[in-house]
């Protein structure tokens, strides 16, 4: 598990600070400001099933748009 390094708000600064999760794992970040954008850089080395999840603070969901491309 890891937690997200700021800044990342572009696809350049999302891949600069790698990430490492073997297994399972989770990314923690947090919308800091109205408008901040939180992107991170996923590298798959095999085919895997990958799921991905966003949650609020109560862990029961999450009001933010979530975008995988």
């Amino acid at each position: 598990s890891a937690v997200e390094v700021e800044p990342n708000d572009t696809t350049a600064q999302a891949g600069a600070a790698a990430v490492s999760l073997t297994q399972q794992g989770w990314v923690g970040g947090a919308i800091g400001t109205l408008g901040d954008v939180d992107l991170f850089k996923l590298t798959v080395a095999t085919r895997e099933v990958v799921q991905i999840d966003t949650y609020d603070a109560t862990a029961s969901g999450c009001g933010i748009a979530t975008t995988l491309r």
